[in-house]
């Protein structure tokens, strides 16, 4: 007997550490003055600061210079694509800062049209707010079809990337911690394929 999974949803996390994350962290932690004086009022109606913008192009990682953030995402993106024998020409299109106080939550959304999404958390503790993945698959009910997961959460984590499609839907569960979770959030997009 064969039972095969198929149609899946493939999630990249990564923990960054020793010189990599020490390089990363120097670099945000230098530009955290000038990021905080930054306009981070929310257009969404959830409770998370962010510098995220609908009527402006938002790239922090460009504009701040984080160029070891920069580099660390797109290998990892890089990584995920070669996994599924995919070569793409990968570039961040858009990135923003969320910080998260005590109460801060997101509430369910995707980052299409882009091929791929992430995290990189900065500032956390496993406490203070999950990212909860959903599921694509229309009909999943765990009373009417019980197999598999119609959710999935990830811990915050400090040096944790983490890479999924675009059109995967996700959350951030309420943060009940009295610490502030900073995280970086991206879309990339791609050029090219020789699959």
């Amino acid at each position: 007997m064969t039972i095969e999974n198929w149609f899946s949803v493939p999630v990249l996390y990564h923990d960054f550490t020793d010189v990599e994350l020490k390089l990363i962290q120097k670099e945000i932690k230098d530009a955290m003055p000038q990021i905080n004086n930054m306009d981070l009022t929310n257009p969404w109606g959830d409770t998370v600061e962010t510098s995220f913008k609908y009527n402006k192009e938002c790239n922090i990682i460009k504009e701040y210079n984080l160029e070891y953030l920069n580099q660390a995402i797109l290998n990892q993106a890089d990584m995920f694509c070669e996994s599924f024998k995919l070569s793409y020409e990968l570039r961040i299109k858009e990135s923003w800062i969320n910080i998260s106080k005590v109460g801060g939550f997101q509430f369910a959304h995707k980052h299409l049209p882009y091929l791929l999404s992430g995290v990189y958390y900065y500032n956390a503790t496993e406490d203070d707010g999950s990212l909860q993945f959903l599921s694509p698959n229309p009909w999943h009910d765990e009373r009417t079809y019980p197999f598999g997961f119609n959710k999935i959460t990830y811990k915050p984590v400090t040096g944790r990337i983490i890479i999924f499609p675009s059109y995967l839907e996700h959350l951030v569960n309420v943060n009940n911690n009295d610490s502030k979770r900073i995280s970086f959030s991206f879309n990339i997009e791609s050029f090219g394929s020789s699959r």
